[in-house]
């Protein structure tokens, strides 16, 4: 089922039916619920729960759900409404059906994507992340692409890619005005508060010239004043006919409040299978980094034999 955002709260519903394959002389009873898909409860749409009632002879109900309409470009985004506990001993045949939120704003700039969405580093490890910038509907030229990171006290650092010059540079957050250019790739480092940029380990990666898809790898690494503390990633972007696309949340990056074992990569001070898959994966694909920093003891931004026998013998006997 398709339903429009719309531009006003709650101006949508999706009319969901139940249906009984046959007439029942008895009253049936059916719990329903939303769930996610791509779209989120509460910010996309609502969240709602319960129990229909067939009365004797019934056999179609409706259920609606309402959309939480915006302004804001997205792609379409999809949700389920799932049914369970049927009473009297009724099969559910079809127990999902799907919604997708249409999207009836119009195109902008565009949408970020960071991956990984949320990274768990150890203060003085390169951590990259991968800033995606990607216009959906039609070829537009990239201006520029922000990333900051914002943390309780405030940014603590903004960093801007300017498409033509290929260049990263640190913005001022008193008057957002950016320092010097400097190229991805280069000998050099970009510090801000806690956070430094790692120009030599940092990429970039465009469909063209002037793209509609830009992927910005930034290697960071954090100073011990950040040791427990995580920010939030915020990504914008301007285009070259002067549009532009606020701030958005994108992800966050947490620092370790203790230094990881090798593999530990959610931080909990132990090793588990997945985690060790994880570091094979990274060793096979190094662009995978970003997925679990700690396996990386010499800090060259991969994963080796001697690094995955580190993490193995962590699993087998504990971390320190």
């Amino acid at each position: 089922m398709v339903a429009r955002e719309g531009t006003s709260p709650l101006t949508t519903f999706f009319g969901f039916t139940v249906t009984l394959s046959q007439r029942r002389h008895q009253t049936v009873t059916v719990h329903f619920a939303t769930a996610d898909g791509t779209a989120t409860a509460g910010s996309d749409y609502v969240k709602r729960s319960g129990t229909l009632t067939f009365s004797p002879g019934a056999t179609v109900l409706p259920v609606e759900i309402g959309v939480v309409a915006d302004a804001v470009f997205e792609h379409n985004e999809t949700f389920v409404v799932n049914l369970s506990g049927a009473s009297l001993g009724v099969r559910i045949r079809d127990g999902q059906g799907q919604g997708v939120i249409q999207n009836d704003d119009p195109d902008r700039i565009g949408l970020a994507e960071l991956t990984p969405f949320a990274s768990v580093t150890r203060v003085g490890d390169p951590l990259p992340v991968t800033l995606s910038w990607t216009h959906p509907v039609r070829w537009r030229d990239l201006d520029t692409v922000d990333l900051r990171l914002r943390g309780a006290s405030g940014i603590v650092i903004w960093l801007r890619f300017d498409e033509a010059a290929n260049t990263f540079a640190v913005v001022d957050p008193t008057n957002a005005t950016p320092g010097p250019g400097f190229p991805p790739g280069q000998p050099g480092q970009l510090a801000g508060g806690p956070v430094t940029v790692l120009l030599d380990a940092s990429r970039v990666r465009a469909d063209g010239p002037d793209a509609p898809l830009v992927d910005l790898t930034f290697a960071l690494s954090f100073a011990p004043e950040a040791l427990g503390r995580t920010y939030t990633v915020e990504a914008a972007a301007t285009d070259d006919s002067g549009d532009a696309q606020d701030f958005d949340d994108v992800g966050t990056i947490s620092v370790a409040a203790v230094l990881l074992c090798p593999g530990d990569c959610d931080g909990d001070g132990a090793v588990r299978v997945n985690e060790l898959l994880t570091g094979v994966n990274i060793a096979l694909d190094p662009t995978a980094f970003g997925l679990c920093p700690s396996f990386d003891a010499d800090g060259d931004v991969s994963v080796e034999i001697g690094e995955l026998v580190a993490a193995v013998n962590a699993a087998l006997t504990g971390c320190p």
